[in-house]
């Protein structure tokens, strides 16, 4: 598939990763050379925010597409971080 592996080398595509147990024959796979980064900051009332950046090289018309792809794909990651976050506390 053209445009399926985007900055990546040839070992990082072969490579295992823990989402090739769930999905054994999957019908597309494709990768993203992205350098992400999680920083925790203080936030009110003694609790702690996590935030994320993902920075990759793109074409400049190809990043508002790719934006909105990914901040839908952050924002569930977080959310799941912060339920497990969360349910681990009140253990």
């Amino acid at each position: 598939m053209i445009g399926d592996r985007w900055g990546v080398t040839r070992n990082e595509t072969t490579r295992s990763y823990p989402c090739d147990d769930f999905v054994l024959s999957p019908a597309l796979q494709a990768w993203r050379g992205v350098s992400v980064s999680y920083v925790l900051v203080p936030w009110e009332r003694n609790t702690t925010r996590l935030l994320l950046k993902v920075v990759m090289q793109t074409p400049r018309w190809a990043a508002p597409g790719l934006s909105v792809g990914d901040l839908i794909m952050a924002r569930r990651q977080l959310l799941n971080l912060k339920q497990l976050a969360e349910r681990s506390r009140h253990r």
